[in-house]
């Protein structure tokens, strides 16, 4: 292995490595925000309390999966090539969760069904675009560890 792969290696270790830590703060936010319950403000008046209970059932284990996440991450950055089949599993899930991202905000305008109720995009007004951006940086991943594992 030459000098110049051993430094082109170690730029897109590094950079993996900044990659997984953004992505576990981003996911520590997420946690948050669906462990508050703050996304059903404005729906507790006007659902019914069946509709609330399974919404909120879900923004919990979506907060918990998000959270565990979060974990996971933080602990596959310290050793990447230890972590290596991991990361791949990872990239894969990313992959497939990018592409479901995708294909939901294309068939479904959610910024028109959450006009009414604005924490439910979390008062984000462009929400279809913010899940299109969230798609990008999921499969920006995925090129980072196919190319990480190329080298």
């Amino acid at each position: 292995m030459s000098l110049e792969t051993m430094k082109n290696k170690l730029n897109l270790e590094k950079i993996l490595k900044s990659y997984l830590l953004f992505g576990g703060v981003y996911m520590i936010f997420e946690s948050l925000i669906h462990l508050s319950q703050i996304r059903l403000v404005d729906v507790k008046s006007n659902w019914p309390d069946s509709a609330l209970i399974y919404a909120t059932l879900f923004n919990y284990l979506y907060g918990s999966f998000a959270l565990f996440l979060a974990a996971l991450v933080f602990y596959l950055q310290k050793n990447l090539v230890k972590n290596r089949n991991l990361i791949n599993l990872l990239a894969i899930f990313a992959f497939l969760h990018a592409s479901l991202v995708v294909f939901l905000s294309l068939n479904f305008n959610f910024d028109l069904s959450f006009a009414q109720f604005n924490s439910l995009r979390f008062w984000i007004p462009i929400y279809n675009f913010y899940l299109l951006f969230e798609a990008i940086l999921l499969y920006f991943f995925c090129l980072l560890v196919y190319l990480w594992n190329k080298k």
